[in-house]
């Protein structure tokens, strides 16, 4: 730890790594983010650095040069991967090549398990001891389902960096070599990474907030059923309502505008980012993911909506052994938050939540409670440097030996 530090402070006065080229494969949307966070810090501290690879917008404009966008292609679930997989196994095929032609110095993988293991387990055997080091940024969570897969990255990559202290407990008993510095997530919010709020909110009107996700697929079976829950919801109330919803750029516009014209009489804006949507709201609906630590982090009282395909539900019903799917749940061991998930998806029921939310004082402050709870655990006052500089000097320590 101390030597990391060390060389955070005097790496980029002294130039004293020479130049490396690294290689980022990231496949969604956050993968993009949080590369784009990485690909910052190891520029920072190695300027000489060259970086390439796979990802997205943010990843582009923070200095990596692009192969493919992936996040435009994006998919989540069984049925949907299998559509996919003509473009997949394509995409493949072109990273193997570049990365056998450019013999980067290493390798980032970042989220995106499925493809970034094959990737590595074909370098591997194309390569053998001549193989890049193979880092693994935000590993699978395999302490929710496919535990068999710790055995592959254990054979396959050199060091991982997990998401939460216990993954890095669970990984270090296996004897792969973990190292863990906090959430990353706690850098793009603590260092307000996100945008302002522009909007300015009416006193005597409740706002919601709403994000129903980043891909089509889920846009199209999310947005829709929170919609009809909140028009009835305001049909009962009489309350004036201004709701706040993420639009983001990777999904199909005409899949917002369809979806509105549904609903003409509800008072939408559309933002941005999910911290828009977060600091300006009373109250959340929301998917499950990445976005529910933003909701721990900013003490938002919320709910969970989630549908998918008929056939990907039952699979995963199968195959998953947990209770919950939101990380809110999840990190806390119990129902902090409610979770309304396929046919349970449904207005009547979710509009008496949000009354909840919004009208029951005790059932909020607990709920707040709750959330402190865990905002402690993940997000602790720390004057300690960011959570990615640590891990971005950790790699390029081990890069430059």
């Amino acid at each position: 730890m101390i030597l990391n530090l060390i060389y955070i402070i005097i790496a980029p006065m002294h130039n004293l790594t020479p130049p490396q080229h690294i290689i980022l494969l990231a496949g969604e949307k956050s993968g993009d983010l949080y590369g784009a966070l990485l690909a910052q810090r190891l520029l920072s501290i190695n300027p000489t650095s060259r970086l390439s690879g796979i990802g997205g917008d943010a990843m582009q404009k923070a200095g990596v040069q692009l192969w493919e966008n992936t996040t435009y292609h994006s998919v989540m679930g069984f049925v949907e991967v299998f559509r996919s997989i003509r473009y997949w196994l394509k995409l493949r095929k072109k990273v193997i090549r570049h990365i056998i032609a450019e013999k980067p110095a290493a390798i980032i993988l970042i989220d995106f398990p499925d493809f970034n293991l094959s990737v590595a387990r074909l370098i591997k055997k194309t390569l053998g001891e001549r193989s890049p080091f193979i880092f693994y940024f935000i590993p699978p969570q395999v302490w929710i389902w496919r535990k068999k897969r710790i055995h592959r990255i254990a054979k396959l990559c050199h060091t991982v960096y997990p998401l939460f202290s216990f993954e890095n407990d669970l990984y270090q008993s296996r004897g792969i070599r973990s190292r863990y510095f906090g959430h990353p997530i706690r850098d793009m919010l603590s260092a307000g990474k996100y945008p302002q709020n522009p909007h300015q909110k009416q006193d005597n009107h409740i706002t919601l907030g709403l994000l129903p996700g980043s891909r089509n697929q889920e846009v199209v079976r999310i947005l829709p059923i929170m919609l009809q829950s909140i028009l009835l919801y305001s049909q009962r109330s009489r309350q004036p309502l201004h709701l706040y919803i993420s639009r983001v750029g990777e999904v199909d516009a005409s899949i917002y505008e369809t979806t509105h014209r549904h609903f003409p009489t509800l008072n939408i804006t559309w933002c941005h980012t999910s911290d828009e949507v977060i600091t300006h709201s009373d109250a959340i609906l929301a998917k499950s993911g990445t976005v529910n630590l933003e909701l721990i982090y900013h003490r938002k009282v919320s709910l969970i909506v989630y549908r998918t395909g008929t056939l990907t539900y039952l699979i995963a019903r199968a195959w998953l052994r947990i209770r919950h799917i939101s990380l809110i749940n999840i990190l806390a061991g119990n129902t902090v938050v409610r979770e309304f998930i396929q046919h349970h998806a449904r207005p009547e029921s979710i509009a008496q939540e949000i009354e909840q939310l919004l009208l029951n004082d005790v059932y909020r402050h607990h709920m707040l409670d709750e959330l402190d709870k865990l905002r402690a655990s993940l997000f602790p006052e720390s004057e300690s440097p960011s959570v990615v500089n640590q891990i971005a000097a950790d790699m390029l320590s081990i890069i430059c030996r």
